[in-house]
């Protein structure tokens, strides 16, 4: 479903780990940021695109003649109010941490949500 020229929503197919090679062969993501059928954001970049989950806020490049943009699957709809709650949410939560944090920033600013500015200092306060 696309939000704009640039970004879409989409379900994105996380396969884990593959018991062949051959099965190897066929995906791009070695290492998903979630498992199964998941919501995700989409930026095409012209022959590669850019998947964040919006549950991790992990995101990864890939082809875009990929095996998980050939599989994804349009979701029925997109709650606008939800998404953004999830992601100024995730924001606060993963400050400091591993994730690709510039790209939510902008997914914010294309839905017109209140963008969250998060600091890199590694502060854990929120996990007790």
């Amino acid at each position: 479903m696309k939000i704009n020229d640039e970004l879409e929503w989409m379900k994105i197919s996380w396969l884990p780990a593959f018991p062949t090679k051959e099965d190897r062969s066929n995906h791009s993501i070695m290492e998903p940021p979630q498992n199964g059928l998941v919501h995700a954001f989409v930026f095409r970049l012209g022959d590669k695109a850019l998947i964040l989950c919006p549950y991790t806020l992990k995101s990864v490049t890939v082809d875009s003649d990929s095996w998980e943009l050939s599989h994804a699957v349009n979701p029925l709809g997109f709650c606008l109010d939800r998404f953004q709650g999830v992601l100024i949410e995730r924001l606060e939560r993963f400050s400091g941490k591993d994730r690709d944090l510039d790209t939510t920033n902008k997914i914010l600013k294309i839905l017109q949500g209140e963008v969250t500015e998060v600091s890199d200092d590694n502060d854990d306060s929120w996990l007790y």
